[in-house]
């Protein structure tokens, strides 16, 4: 967890109004991956889908989230299923949905599993088909406690401590969160 925080960390420390490093964005997406997949089961396709969309961002070639965009755009690409535009728009979208999943155990102390399936039907239902939301809520319903969740993350520590570096690792979500989508609404 200690590399997720670092990761999202040294984005949230870009300068204000500074363009977002396409490559520290998604180092930092993708540290996130172990963590969903921690879950167990019911979140490795969550996780495989974000991996999938985090790596077609970085394979796109550009030096910014705001550069992909802007060229994507520019030639008319941003909207087919296969950009890169495509894949920053779907890692947002799973972004918002794990800050939204954690803020709900660290912040409301709500179970895991409500959490999920409350932060699921905010940020990626809406844009799923009938039958993804179904297989989505489904899986949710296997989500662990949180308490097994939370002493999972890092052994080491006490459940307190990995509590207190979850809330931190949510502060710097939602930072990414909104650079991110400032960065994907002004193009």
């Amino acid at each position: 967890m200690d590399a997720a925080v670092g990761s999202f960390t040294a984005l949230a420390q870009l300068p204000s109004g500074a363009n977002a490093d396409l490559a520290l964005y998604t180092s930092a997406v993708l540290v996130l991956v172990p963590i969903l997949r921690s879950m167990g089961l019911s979140m490795r396709i969550a996780a495989a889908e974000l991996e999938k969309n985090a790596v077609r961002v970085q394979r796109s070639g550009f030096l910014t989230l705001a550069a992909l965009v802007e060229s994507e755009r520019a030639q008319g690409l941003h909207l087919s299923d296969t950009s890169a535009s495509t894949a920053l728009l779907w890692s947002h979208r799973a972004m918002m949905f794990v800050e939204k999943m954690l803020a709900g155990v660290v912040s409301s102390g709500k179970e895991l599993k409500v959490a999920a399936r409350e932060a699921y039907a905010e940020t990626l239902a809406p844009h799923h088909t009938w039958g993804v939301r179904q297989l989505f809520t489904l899986g949710l319903a296997a989500l662990p406690s949180t308490q097994a969740f939370v002493e999972g993350l890092d052994k080491e520590s006490t459940f307190t401590e990995n509590v207190r570096r979850l809330s931190t690792l949510v502060a710097r979500i939602r930072e990414c969160n909104a650079r991110t989508a400032a960065t994907i609404g002004r193009r």
